[in-house]
């Protein structure tokens, strides 16, 4: 299903490098204690600073409640000192049974999408979520522009959502610009 927006443009940034990521670990929407940006993921945070005060038109950083994102909000929003909302559905996808455990084990299909974990959310359910956090965000903020700072799965979720099929990875801490082309939707890495 390819979910309706009322924008024709938005940004998506996920969080910078975590010590879960660093060492190859599924962290998931159970895990957040204790998993927090590595010196390398503070420092993707504050170098992505002067894009965000260049990006006049971002008026409002609508933020997953996990402590990375957290994290990587303060980082890049120290100078710009942008609004940021915190929405609660924009948690990393909840991965049961998967939480914690080592990347290789599961295969592609967890990582790829193409799964739905056992104990945890589906697919559907994580994509539906996304949307409503999505249309939270563009309820709040109707004038500028809207940065969505959240997880991989949250932009894995928001291109199926909007019918996106390429298969880019989602970097750690690159900026994205979602944008519509005609009646369809694609999006790009913003240089920096």
């Amino acid at each position: 299903m390819i979910y309706k927006l009322p924008v024709s443009e938005f940004f998506y940034l996920r969080h910078g490098q975590t010590t879960d990521n660093r060492d190859g670990i599924l962290t998931g929407g159970e895990r957040d204690k204790g998993v927090h940006l590595t010196e390398e993921g503070k420092a993707q945070a504050e170098s992505r600073s002067g894009w965000l005060v260049a990006k006049r038109e971002i008026t409002l950083i609508c933020r997953s409640p996990m402590a990375r994102v957290d994290e990587t909000v303060q980082g890049m929003n120290r100078e710009a000192q942008k609004l940021v909302i915190e929405i609660p559905n924009l948690i990393e996808w909840r991965i049961g049974d998967y939480a914690g455990m080592p990347e290789g084990e599961f295969g592609e299909g967890l990582s790829n999408f193409t799964c739905d974990p056992p104990g945890g959310e589906t697919r559907e359910e994580l994509k539906r979520r996304v949307h409503d956090a999505l249309m939270e965000c563009f309820r709040i903020e109707t004038r500028g522009k809207v940065l969505v700072a959240a997880h991989k799965s949250v932009g894995i979720a928001i291109k199926e959502n909007l019918g996106i099929t390429r298969p880019d990875e989602i970097e750690n801490c690159v900026p994205y610009k979602f944008f519509r082309v005609g009646n369809a939707w694609d999006y790009q890495p913003e240089l920096l």
